[in-house]
């Protein structure tokens, strides 16, 4: 049962395209599946601890993750689940939804994080195109389900608006917002 149950899981995370990785705070060890790795262009085992994730994290989203963090170990929140830009081995900077939860041992004992990412640069240029066309987004919903992606936001006389693009990685038209009945 457990075998069949690790089995699923595995077929969860590669049908979502998550890359899952475990955080040992008393070793400084980092350890990730090999999606982690591709989704930001480095080879297996090159972002090893604290240092080397850091090292690649947008200059400007240190301050909000130390924050979030903070909040997350004071027991404000019991998932973290935050956006943060990764610079990948070319250099280039993505988006990256991260969540994460901490880990314990039977006693209790804080031991570190587990979480998981998923690359969501394309749904933020997705946004800024939006807001650039005058939406506004105070509750952002997004579904984002095999090849269809939806987003719902506000135009600029408050109605609100579904977008679906329905092929990866093409851009919204102004022509595709459509009011919500």
């Amino acid at each position: 049962a457990m075998r069949e149950s690790e089995a699923r899981l595995q077929l969860v995370i590669r049908a979502a395209d998550l890359g899952v990785w475990d955080w040992d705070l008393r070793n400084n060890a980092f350890t990730a599946n090999e999606r982690m790795a591709t989704m930001l262009g480095y080879p297996p085992g090159a972002l090893a601890n604290r240092e080397d994730w850091l090292e690649i994290l947008h200059p400007d989203d240190g301050d909000a993750l130390n924050h979030d963090m903070s909040d997350h170990l004071c027991g404000k929140s019991a998932l973290l689940s935050l956006e943060i830009r990764l610079r990948r081995a070319d250099g280039v900077y993505r988006w990256i939804h991260a969540a994460v939860s901490p880990r314990f041992n039977s006693r209790n004992e804080f031991l570190g994080y587990i979480g998981f990412c998923v690359d969501v640069t394309e749904m933020e240029k997705d946004i800024v195109f939006l807001q650039e066309c005058g939406m506004t987004f105070n509750e952002r919903d997004f579904v984002d389900v095999g090849h269809v992606k939806t987003i719902y936001g506000y135009d600029p006389e408050g109605n609100v608006i579904e977008v679906q693009q329905t092929a990866p990685g093409n851009s919204f038209a102004l022509s595709e917002l459509k009011p919500v009945v």
